[in-house]
């Protein structure tokens, strides 16, 4: 973990690898490997992280016709920003508590599996207190009801900027009740993982102080 920052990872695997444990490990080994071989253990960027694990694993992805979508986002407290690679997963969704909207975060890249010439790029975006950051698997936003319509990207959206001032884990709570009331049904035939960051509004986290940031994920799903 970087001084004063919080990382993030979801994942989404399709094909007959592991899942999100398998990719988690990949992460976590790229990283070990990056802070040895740099100088005086310096934190490698998220962009450099991405690189090391494209390059362990999507020669092998490609062979197995297998495929992973993700979104690597580390919170970085001190310059109050967040800074992600996006590898072809669901959109993100930053609630702005100024001007009090929501705007949908993406990056360029391709899935993992898809390309060994792939070259990762990272996105830093600014936040501010009482931000919030919604990280989901599509399968929240195409759960479907009974008439064949998804849930999508707007109802999400409504939702969390409607329900902003909850907790982390009062937010996912929500977000899955009403994926639940809208589908129907209690079981779903896609993954249905959410993460919820939210960065506190305390002293702290106003200019010119570091920030402090809330995340939660308590369906137990990795993240």
């Amino acid at each position: 973990m970087p001084p004063a920052g919080l990382a993030s990872l979801l994942s989404r695997h399709a094909g007959r690898l592991a899942g999100r444990a398998a990719i988690k490990g990949q992460f976590l080994r790229a990283l070990s490997q990056l802070i040895a071989s740099s100088d005086r253990g310096k934190f490698p960027d998220p962009e450099e992280v991405v690189t090391a694990v494209h390059a362990d694993v999507t020669r092998q992805f490609i062979g197995l016709e297998s495929f992973v979508t993700l979104c690597y986002a580390r919170f970085d407290l001190e310059r109050r920003q967040v800074t992600f690679v996006d590898c072809g997963h669901t959109k993100t969704v930053h609630f702005q508590r100024r001007p009090g909207s929501c705007e949908m975060l993406r990056g360029e890249n391709i899935p993992l599996g898809f390309s060994e010439r792939e070259i990762y790029h990272q996105v830093t975006v600014p936040f501010e207190a009482g931000d919030v950051f919604f990280f989901y698997s599509d399968g929240v936003t195409e759960a479907m009801n009974p008439a064949g319509e998804f849930f999508g990207e707007d109802r999400l959206v409504e939702l969390i900027q409607t329900q902003s001032p909850l907790e982390p884990e009062e937010l996912i709570d929500r977000v899955h009740r009403a994926v639940v009331a809208f589908s129907q049904a209690e079981t779903f035939a896609d993954d249905v993982t959410c993460v919820a960051v939210k960065i506190a509004d305390t002293p702290e986290t106003l200019p010119p102080g570091p920030g402090v940031v809330k995340g939660d994920n308590p369906n137990g799903n990795e993240d």
